[in-house]
């Protein structure tokens, strides 16, 4: 039990197993497929890392299957290797993380205030431009 907010109310952490920060090897593994235009084998993966982190290929491959098993990762076999690839987009991917958080709260409502006041000044006006953008105003 944690006391939060100003009064001291009782509060309970919520723990979402999705939103717990993705172990650190997947998020590299995750940044390199990101950043490819390409799906791409264990090997090009791994050399991809190597410059930051240098990674045996049995590792890397690990990492590729648990991605893969957990529907995070597409693959196709092309000669003696699959070549895996990211199911959703980084961008898509945070919003997805972002949507599991709003459903912790009860009132989801508030929890869309606070996110948004936590925000700068000039982060609200690029959402606002944004939402404007994607749903105009009658």
């Amino acid at each position: 039990m944690t006391f939060c907010g100003t009064r001291g109310e009782i509060c309970t952490r919520i723990r979402v197993e999705s939103m717990s920060k993705t172990p650190h090897l997947e998020s590299a593994v995750m940044d390199v497929l990101w950043d490819s235009a390409d799906s791409l084998s264990p090997g090009e993966v791994q050399r991809r890392l190597g410059a930051t982190r240098p990674l045996a290929y049995t590792t890397v491959k690990t990492v590729l299957v648990r991605l893969w098993g957990k529907g995070r990762l597409v693959r196709a076999r092309h000669g003696r290797a699959y070549e895996y690839a990211p199911t959703e987009t980084r961008e898509e991917y945070a919003a997805r993380i972002m949507e599991e958080v709003l459903d912790t709260g009860r009132d989801r409502n508030s929890t869309l205030v606070h996110f948004v006041a936590s925000l700068s000044a000039s982060e609200r006006r690029r959402l606002r431009r944004a939402l404007e953008d994607q749903w105009p105003s009658p």
